[in-house]
């Protein structure tokens, strides 16, 4: 299942004149958001098809990625809401 079909809708990214003037905290709080979103994808990836002690291993490790990727959005979103660094630049679109 790609992370496509369990992700929300993507937080937009300041486009235009602005992009160079986002706030370098927030920057941070994407990358390390893409980077775990990255790996949730790949612990994913990996599980096996067959059940059993290997399944249950790799299941434990998307269910570590997964709150992983959950506690950096979570920081992303607080950041934007206390900080409003985003929406200086630009309005948010399609997200919570």
């Amino acid at each position: 299942m790609p992370l496509s079909a369990i992700a929300p809708t993507p937080i937009r990214v300041p486009t235009g004149n602005n992009q160079n003037k986002a706030c370098p905290e927030w920057r941070v709080f994407v990358e390390t958001y893409t980077q775990t979103a990255l790996n949730l994808s790949e612990a994913v990836q990996a599980l096996p098809v067959e059940p059993g002690l290997e399944f249950n291993r790799a299941w434990e490790r998307v269910e570590r990625a997964l709150k992983n990727c959950d506690d950096a959005r979570s920081a992303l979103l607080r950041h934007e809401h206390r900080h409003d660094c985003v929406s200086q630049h630009q309005p948010r679109v399609g997200c919570r």
